[in-house]
């Protein structure tokens, strides 16, 4: 390719120059790079094969200072090398290896807060990780006896003083107000989705008769997963947190979801209407909705726990949303199953055909909106063309 790439001894990356070019002899471009050698005073030399010439690179003081501060680093004498680097970011604010250069440096210096500064602007989750373990384990061991203490307190207070509590005028009139509360119909629809986590074939019948749910409560629970998948997509701490805010299109994410989502009810309430099922459009609606607890829970969580896990504990994240989509999907096809009245069988083929028939539609709408980019294109072509020839 021409280029050259230059790294710290660790393999991070520090810069690359040069392009592969062959009609004008310029520095920095090449025909065919053969060959580099580095000399005593840093020097780089490259050999172009096919011009037969050499071309010589003098390190520049932003590559001089980087290597100076690696130099520093693995001789041990950190407080130097920092302040090498802290030059390299005179020169350039944002230089990932001068980052990670600070942060290292005082990672082994056990300034393990201020290096968390520097590997967050460096994009280095890893060693964030590392750094935040310590900060956590040191705050741990501070307060590990308050933390106990506390969780025995609690502990005590909801045990002793919740007996007590319930003996008391107030607790009666508290959950006489709670049961009143949680007894109006749409509060009692709204939180439909827990009840579909714990018996969701009893609940999915209920709903399917009318007995329970309803639209407007459906729809509130729809929009409220819509929301905890939008914080879960841009919320999470840094450690987790792969995508940069300012690098998401939001846009794709919105029509994605609400085309995704939308597109299973209209592809099962076709499926279904040709199958023999009794669920219409607004009821696998309402099923689908009620399903998503345990992915608006799991998200919550997962969330939560981002703030004070580490790399370490990822796998327990990953347990949380796996079981989190696989606890949805069961609903799902339970409630393909209730909707529909339908066998095991004949929901299972359901669900897979509603699949194959939104592979299909997307098919369909993409080679649908790739013909009109080219249509409007051949237009916008030939309207151009028209006006430069009137112009004349």
């Amino acid at each position: 390719t021409g280029q050259i790439f230059a790294y710290t001894n660790e393999g991070e990356f520090i810069y690359f120059f040069g392009s592969r070019y062959s009609e004008s002899d310029i520095a920095g471009l090449f025909t065919s790079l053969v060959s580099i050698a580095v000399d005593s005073k840093g020097n780089l030399w490259a050999l172009d094969s096919e011009k037969s010439f050499i071309q010589s690179f003098k390190p520049t003081e932003y590559a001089l200072s980087i290597y100076q501060a690696t130099k520093l680093f693995t001789e041990g004498r950190y407080d130097e090398a920092t302040v090498v680097w802290e030059s390299v970011l005179r020169l350039n604010q944002m230089s990932v290896v001068a980052h990670n250069g600070i942060g290292a440096n005082l990672m082994y210096q056990e300034r393990y807060e201020e290096a968390m500064v520097h590997f967050e602007v460096a994009g280095n989750r890893y060693a964030y990780s590392e750094a935040y373990w310590e900060v956590r384990n040191k705050w741990l061991q501070a307060n590990l006896g308050t933390i106990l203490a506390s969780f025995l307190g609690l502990f005590l207070l909801l045990t002793f003083g919740g007996r007590l509590f319930k003996k008391t005028k107030a607790y009666a009139f508290l959950k006489k107000e709670m049961k009143a509360f949680l007894s109006l119909r749409f509060i009692s629809d709204l939180l439909l989705f827990l009840k579909v986590m714990r018996h969701p074939i009893d609940t999915f019948y209920d709903l399917k008769d009318k007995s329970k749910g309803s639209v407007i409560s459906a729809i509130v629970v729809y929009l409220g997963f819509f929301g905890i998948f939008i914080w879960y997509t841009l919320g999470k701490d840094f450690i987790y947190q792969f995508l940069l805010v300012e690098d998401i299109d939001m846009n794709a994410i919105v029509i994605g979801f609400f085309s995704l989502t939308l597109l299973f009810v209209l592809c099962n309430y076709l499926v279904s209407s040709i199958n023999d099922g009794e669920g219409g459009f607004v009821d696998l609606f309402k099923m689908m909705a009620y399903s998503f607890g345990p992915m608006m829970i799991g998200y919550i969580l997962i969330i939560a726990i981002s703030y004070v896990a580490t790399n370490n504990e990822a796998f327990f994240l990953s347990t949380i949303e796996q079981v989190a989509m696989i606890w949805t999907g069961t609903n799902l096809f339970l409630g393909i199953q209730e909707v529909h009245n339908y066998e095991t069988k004949a929901a299972f083929k359901s669900l897979v055909m509603t699949i194959l028939f939104m592979i299909l539609i997307a098919v369909v709408l993409l080679i649908v909106i790739l013909m009109t980019e080219q249509v409007y294109m051949f237009f916008e072509a030939i309207i151009k063309e028209a006006l430069r020839n009137a112009n004349f």
